[in-house]
């Protein structure tokens, strides 16, 4: 036996070995650690993202490529049992029973809000403090908190709808979620 070759061949396994796992770091994507729920954040201080601005996670332009993002921090089921958008940040739950990431609509706060303005005309994207889709026992079901400080927007200030945006529902509590 060869000692060059022997040698030559735990070299090439020793480096394939150690580039194959640098490549992993670089191509794996960045998960968060265990007990971290997902999510993500608007740029610059989400507490400052009002609902009509550019960068809200509200509008449907925003919202599709932040829920692209989020598929990519949940691993391969992508399933949730509650997903909770603001315009400056979205949360996920994550749920073995829940409705699949890639069924969610990013036009869906916008659409909820049109639902709204058809009831109550003077209410937009900016009277919106969040818009949640919670997994039920009766499937997915969407809660939107409007905005309740000032005088300026008076009472009701939440509204459901069906996943499917079938009837508008006013108020009443956040629906219960699959398993509480």
């Amino acid at each position: 036996m060869n000692p060059v070759a022997v040698i030559s061949h735990l070299v090439a396994v020793v480096a394939g070995v150690w580039i194959g796992l640098g490549l992993m770091g670089e191509i794996a994507p960045d998960l968060p650690d265990p007990g971290v729920q997902p999510g993500l954040s608007a740029p610059g201080d989400p507490e400052e993202v009002a609902g009509g601005d550019p960068d809200s996670l509200l509008r449907e332009e925003n919202l599709g490529p932040a829920l692209d993002d989020l598929a990519e921090q949940l691993g391969a089921d992508g399933h949730l049992l509650r997903l909770r958008i603001e315009a400056g940040r979205v949360a996920a739950t994550e749920g073995e029973d829940g409705y699949d990431l890639a069924d969610v609509p990013p036009s869906g706060p916008e659409e909820l809000v049109d639902l709204i303005a058809g009831e109550r005309p003077k209410v937009g994207i900016d009277d919106v403090d969040s818009v949640e889709l919670v997994q039920t026992r009766d499937g997915p079901r969407w809660h939107v908190q409007l905005v309740s400080t000032g005088p300026d927007l008076p009472p009701p200030w939440t509204y459901g709808a069906p996943f499917g945006f079938e009837g508008l529902t006013v108020g009443g509590a956040p629906p219960r979620q699959l398993g509480e």
